[in-house]
């Protein structure tokens, strides 16, 4: 039995090293822009991490085990890939913009070389996160001075734009960042610069943009970088129809959404559900297999999410996006090989296409709204999820405060 373990704990260290060297290899490099804003919550679909840290003694051990079985054990109440939406989730419900900060600008002091704050503050400003097909993506800079709103000319120098892939950054050519009142700025002289940026079937990947400028009414005039990065996806892979269809299945809502797919592959799925008024209710993710061709695919949000939201239909489901995979070892390559094949499988993939390109490709969103018929809480199952993996997960953590509890009792 003790072999048993120790060989599994030894599959899951190789296969957890795995995903860190495929992340480290395969995303695309650049910055997110600092000052980036997040929520500071959790991963919506990812079980809660323990944040506190125990004494690293049989007690400490006890209580940190017991500590994650509890928290488990409320998270897992609904399905992992089906959870209830609240409105602090800012970037689930407003998801194709990551939104920025404005950022102080800073400077090196000549005499002590530390870094210093200016009295400026920038904002360089992707509208969108991720430009697809063929759509025209705009980004916006501006600047103010100590924060008070009012935006000053500022005058740049140099605008590179640079795409980062596995294979290497390539440059691209330079962007016109303008406050002209043509080539997409909305106004001339508002000192609201803009640039557009239109792929290529050649621009597919990370994009990395950098300005630097300086503020022609800073008596200094000292030279100040700004960074930001959207993603390119130019080929269209799959879209939605626009085609639905609805049933309660088991106590849970399920809506069938059509896709038409161009480029067969791995796919993650996801939808926002709302009620009619606008209150998100509840998300969905989906994982699968898609072939060539049209095809349905079935959002699932879980029942007992409409009893503890207190939220009655009708229901908007709207927000619908997805991705095709684009990674060298496919999803199920993994499972159930031993450490030794899962490194030979590691050093292969080295060798495969999809080493040398970005990790994803990017489906247009459905934005419009499909409504449902006029349910009430009463409609669905009030039942926590009851899966087989939430029983396996509880089973091990189990185990492991019984394990801690013998140690603490020896």
């Amino acid at each position: 039995m003790k072999s048993r373990k120790t060989f599994i704990i030894a599959a899951i260290i190789v296969a957890v090293l795995i995903v860190i060297i495929l992340l480290i290899r395969y995303i695309p490099e650049g910055p997110e822009g600092e000052g980036q804003e997040r929520t500071g919550l959790p991963d919506i679909f990812a079980p809660p991490q323990d944040d506190i840290e125990y004494p690293d003694t049989p007690e400490g051990r006890l209580a940190s085990y017991e500590r994650m079985l509890e928290d488990y054990k409320k998270w897992a109440v609904y399905p992992p890939d089906s959870r209830p939406l609240l409105p602090d989730y800012e970037d689930l419900i407003d998801y194709s913009i990551i939104k920025l900060r404005p950022q102080r600008l800073l400077f090196v002091d000549p005499t002590d070389k530390k870094p210093q704050s200016s009295n400026f503050e920038c904002l360089l400003q992707p509208l969108k996160h991720t430009v697809i097909g063929t759509e025209t993506l705009k980004v916006t800079l501006w600047c103010n001075s100590g924060g008070n709103g009012a935006f000053v000319p500022v005058d740049i120098q140099e605008v590179v734009l640079v795409k980062r892939i596995p294979a290497g950054p390539q440059r691209q050519p330079t962007p016109d960042l303008n406050d002209s009142g043509m080539h997409g700025d909305d106004k001339s002289g508002d000192n609201i610069y803009t640039m557009t940026f239109r792929p290529t079937p050649s621009d597919w990947g990370e994009m990395e943009l950098t300005v630097k400028l300086k503020i022609p009414s800073e008596k200094e005039s000292r030279l100040y970088e700004l960074n930001t990065s959207f993603f390119s996806s130019p080929r269209l892979v799959a879209e939605f129809t626009g085609n639905f269809r609805e049933n309660i299945s088991t106590g849970s809502l399920v809506i069938s959404a059509e896709v038409k797919v161009l480029i067969a592959g791995h796919y993650e799925l996801t939808a926002n559900l709302f009620t009619e008024k606008g209150d998100p209710v509840s998300i969905n993710r989906i994982d699968r297999e898609l072939q060539s061709g049209s095809q349905w695919v079935d959002f699932l949000f879980f029942g007992k999410i409409f009893h503890d939201r207190e939220l009655d239909g009708p229901y908007a489901l709207t927000g619908l996006r997805g991705e095709r995979k684009n990674l060298p070892i496919g999803p199920t390559e993994l499972a159930g090989k031993s450490p030794e094949e899962m490194e030979r499988i590691m050093q292969a993939s080295l060798n495969r296409p999809e080493a040398a390109q970005p990790n994803r490709e990017v489906m247009p969103s459905w934005d419009n709204k499909y409504r449902t018929q006029a349910y009430t809480i009463s409609s669905f199952s009030d039942r926590e999820y009851d899966g087989a993996d939430r029983r396996e997960r509880i089973q091990m953590y189990e185990e492991q405060v019984r394990d801690a509890q013998t140690a603490v009792h020896r």
